[in-house]
Order: structure tokens, then C-alpha cells, then sequence
């Protein structure tokens, strides 16, 4: 074990401010400051997080913020918000590597709330650096996440490599069951594991870089004018498709769920699309193959047998 708690990056949405999650990241953040412990915001300190940061600063608390500079693609302006000059500290990095960067160095560990595919991307890579993190689950809102979790950990134990137990990742329903989770880290110290770096280590099968058998594709790949996220991949891929998902918005991603390995994921964008964090014209143009025909045509360049994601059952 590593360093102790004393900075909990809260990852939420900016825009989406509901009552309920509104109210539950508001005591989240209260409960969280009583404690001792700070809270690091990235991006706008609006919405969800907002409401986080000010059941922090309404007690008392410290809140920190990292935001890209707006002058670095593919961000969007830093938008001021009234608790803006309430905040301990803001830094600002230059893009969104290098907000991921620096939630990973300055945070000891993470709390996902209600968000959209930028709070999922900021959540896998805080994730695969091996930063422990917290799953708020209220009402079922990460449902679909919880289950590709699942299967990861699932391939991770059919393939043996290293870090296949993702013990720090928990699933909670309710933001009263962060705090004794914080409690028990900031007890004992945080894990040492740099998952991304177990993997390359051990040169394990996670599909990433290098093809377990001839005429495989690695788990995240980019060909011709697509993206191609493979079927059983691990968490170093997930990492990168979501990544892509948001700086290459533009560029076709087919994802292989032949085997039906992405189902967690799919169910987790329907969430995003019913519960308004994600709306559907703005969605990335999602390519699904459901049987390894399809996943073979498309390898050879016709993309006419894919699936759009409106199209299929769970996002009706």
C-alpha cells in the first residue's frame, strides 16, 4: 500500500443538475469535507459536480479544480461558475490528456456520480492507472457499467494477467457508502497497482498491442476510416475507445459484440441517451456487429452489414 486519502476526485456531469442527483452529490460533497477530505473537480464546477463542490464549500470544505485551457483543442471554453471564487485552488493543463493526467497525479481516489461519456472516460483511465473509485449506482444509473465491469473482470480471469481482481473498483447505491470506503483507504493507504503498467509488464493477453493469434486484431484498433473495438478486450483498450469517443467524435466506431462481451457498455450509452446526459444526434456513429460474418465484412471493408446503435433492441 501506497499514500493515504486526502484528495477525492468527483467526476460528474456539468450540465445535468436533477433534483435527486443534485441532492445526493450535494451531501456527497458535505459529507465527504466533515471528514477532512478535499474534493478535486474537473472541468466546469457546474451541474452535478457543482452541486458537489457546493455541499463541500458549505461546510467549511476545500475544493480544487483542473480544467484544460481553452485555447486547447478539444475543449470546449472553461465556462465561469459562481463558485468559481470559493474554490482553494485551480489549475489549468493544457487539453483533455492533460486533465486525465492530472486527476490521476493529484487525486488518491475517485467518485463517479450521474455523467456522460467524458466522466466514463475520465472514470476508466482513473481506473486502469489503478486510482481506487467509487460507483455511485443510485437508481440503477450505472447499471450497464457494472456489467462490463463484470465481464472484464470475467475475460481478465480467463486470460490470467496481472491485476485481474479490480478490487479497487466498488459499486455503491447510495453516497453515504463512499464515505466508509474512504475510511478504510485512508485507514490502510491506497493500492500501489498501476494496472496499465502490470499489463505491459507482464506482456499478458489483453489484446491491446499485440494480436494473440494470427489474423486477430488487437482490442482497439483504427483501420481504413473507422475505429474497431474487439470483442473481449481489456481494460487498456476500453481506456482507448473511450478516449476516441471523445476528441474523434467524427470517426466511425465499430465495436464487436459477437459474443456479446459489449452489452454492458451498449446498455450503459442507452442510460446515458434515456437519462438526457447524452443526447442521440450527438452520439458517436457507432458501427455494432452481433455475429463474426458481420465482424469478417467489415475487415474486409464493408461496413454495410453493421448495426446503427438507434437501431437495436436496447435502445428502443
Amino acid at each position: 500500500m501506497s499514500g493515504y486519502v486526502k484528495q477525492i476526485a468527483i467526476l460528474a456531469s456539468a450540465t445535468d443538475a436533477s433534483d435527486k442527483h443534485a441532492d445526493s452529490a450535494q451531501a456527497l460533497g458535505g459529507m465527504l469535507s466533515e471528514r477532512g477530505y478535499e474534493l478535486l473537480i474537473a472541468g466546469n464546477v457546474d451541474g452535478t459536480k457543482g452541486a458537489a463542490a457546493y455541499g463541500a464549500l458549505s461546510v467549511g470544505g476545500n475544493v480544487r479544480n483542473v480544467y484544460a485551457d481553452p485555447g486547447t483543442a478539444p475543449y470546449e471554453n472553461h465556462v465561469a461558475s459562481s463558485n468559481d471564487s470559493l474554490l482553494k485552488q485551480s489549475f489549468m493543463v493544457e487539453g483533455r490528456k492533460g486533465v486525465k493526467s492530472s486527476l490521476t497525479n493529484r487525486s488518491d481516489m475517485a467518485v463517479l456520480l450521474p455523467g456522460g461519456f467524458e466522466e466514463l472516460d475520465q472514470a476508466v483511465h482513473l481506473a486502469r492507472k489503478g486510482t481506487p473509485l467509487v460507483v455511485v449506482n443510485e437508481n440503477g444509473f450505472y447499471n450497464g457499467l457494472k456489467e462490463q465491469v463484470g465481464a472484464l473482470k470475467e475475460n481478465a480471469y480467463a486470460h490470467n494477467f496481472a491485476g485481474n481482481d479490480f478490487k479497487h473498483i466498488h459499486f455503491v447505491d447510495d453516497v453515504s457508502e463512499v464515505v466508509p470506503i474512504a475510511e478504510v483507504y485512508n485507514a490502510v493507504g491506497t493500492p500501489e497497482n498501476d494496472y496499465a503498467q502490470d499489463l505491459r509488464n507482464a506482456r499478458v493477453n489483453n489484446r491491446l498491442a499485440k494480436p494473440s493469434r494470427e489474423g486477430e486484431i488487437p482490442g482497439f484498433t483504427h483501420r481504413g476510416s473507422s475505429f474497431i473495438l474487439a470483442t473481449d478486450a481489456g481494460i487498456d483498450a476500453l481506456d482507448r475507445a473511450t478516449t476516441a469517443i471523445m476528441e474523434e467524435r467524427g470517426v466511425p466506431m465499430t465495436i464487436d459484440n459477437s459474443t456479446g462481451y459489449y452489452d454492458g457498455l451498449l446498455e450503459q450509452v442507452d442510460t446515458f441517451v434515456e437519462m438526457g446526459t447524452e443526447k442521440l444526434p450527438q452520439l458517436p456513429q457507432f458501427e455494432i456487429v452481433q455475429n463474426k460474418d458481420e465482424m469478417n465484412a467489415v475487415l474486409h471493408g464493408d461496413h454495410s452489414v453493421t448495426h446503427s446503435f438507434d437501431e437495436l433492441d436496447h435502445a428502443g
